[in-house]
């Protein structure tokens, strides 16, 4: 189930200390809120200038200085931050790349801010988008800088139309932890690994809760056109639906697991994801694609994903080569293809590695055979 909200009972404990010469420092805490759509980086307030845009307010958030743009409303001085985005479209225009200090182009988060958040009121109602005149070259976020263990959790608003000419289309996290949590990434492509979220080997680790990645695409590398990951990842109540890799031996339709990545699926479905081959190499792991590292796959559904292309087509739902060790319990696999002559493994194609099959469902996956 989507978006499936959390109840949570949060308990206050109070230490008193008695000893009057001790003191402790303790991180602050700011909500920052944008008051316009439109992206600036402009703290003059004069002529263009038009109030505090998401830009600015993440420039706080990094700095912990309001100095930045003083007309952004924030509640106490920045440490660990939340920017709360209100109902509509965040459009950035401020054209750039390869920019680390959030100046230009894609959105950039710097660990020297302290932890994140960025919460918006609804993934149907808040958005983060780009410009189309003239085109966007960029992400959309960008996780720099990170020191190890820092989080920044994207909550409750969809991130849409990061066009990369590198990794991560949507997000890229270079370090830290990554969260999202009733969230969607839709609509993103790179010309490279991780269309929607790319997590890279250095970060720490990806959660994906009650969430939705869909209509992702790459080109290029290890593919992974909804995500790719090295890390740590749990994928909890969420869909990975309908991306799209494509390259001359395109891999991970939806999932591509690199290094020492550590998946855990559960209660979420994987489906109509596509890895297309543009030459003859076979295409492989429409769903997922196991390069390496290991995968526990709980009470999920993967289905209907599709390998095209090439001169064979092989695992239409999962991959699992070099020293993956992949475990599906309780989950079904299912109307996965891997159709052509010659084609095979519709379903689950082992070419090296474990796979442990625990009451798991293996029906009709179309190709020579379904495993």
């Amino acid at each position: 189930m989507l978006f499936r909200p959390r109840l949570g009972l949060i308990l206050g404990i109070c230490a008193i200390c008695v000893c009057p010469l001790a003191t402790a420092a303790s991180a602050t805490a700011a909500t920052i809120t944008p008051n316009i759509l439109t992206d600036e980086l402009d703290n003059t307030n004069t002529g263009t200038d038009l109030g505090c845009s998401l830009r600015e307010a993440l420039s706080i958030a990094n700095t912990d200085s309001t100095a930045v743009e003083p007309a952004c409303a924030v509640d106490s001085a920045p440490g660990d931050d939340t920017i709360s985005l209100g109902t509509g479209t965040y459009v950035l225009s401020v054209a750039g790349s390869n920019d680390d200090a959030n100046a230009t182009g894609d959105l950039d988060v710097i660990a020297s801010g302290g932890d994140l958040t960025i919460d918006g009121t609804g993934a149907g109602t808040t958005s983060i988008d780009t410009t189309d005149s003239p085109a966007w070259a960029d992400r959309v976020l960008n996780q720099v800088s990170a020191a190890s263990g820092t989080p920044l959790v994207v909550r409750e608003l969809t991130i849409t139309g990061g066009n990369t000419g590198n990794f991560g289309g949507g997000i890229l996290a270079h370090a830290g932890s990554l969260t999202l949590e009733s969230a969607r990434v839709t609509g993103n492509a790179a010309f490279g690994n991780g269309g929607g979220i790319d997590s890279r080997t250095g970060a720490d680790s990806l959660s994906i809760l009650d969430s939705q990645i869909d209509s992702n695409s790459s080109t290029l590398g290890d593919g992974g056109g909804g995500v790719q990951t090295a890390n740590l990842t749990t994928i909890d109540s969420s869909s990975i639906i309908g991306n799209h890799a494509t390259y001359n031996q395109a891999l991970g339709g939806g999932i591509t697991a690199v290094d020492v990545a550590d998946i855990t699926v559960t209660d979420s479905l994987i489906a109509n994801n596509v890895a297309q081959s543009t030459g003859s190499a076979a295409p492989r792991g429409g769903g997922i694609n196991m390069k390496s590292g290991s995968a526990t796959i709980r009470n999920s559904t993967i289905s209907g994903n599709e390998v095209l292309g090439g001169a064979s087509r092989t695992g239409g739902a999962v991959r699992v080569a070099g020293a993956s060790t992949v475990t599906i319990v309780n989950s079904t696999v299912s109307d996965n293809k891997a159709e052509l002559s010659g084609g095979t493994a519709g379903g689950i194609r082992l070419e090296a590695g474990t796979v442990n099959l625990v009451h798991a469902t293996i029906a009709p996956n179309p190709s020579g055979r379904s495993v």
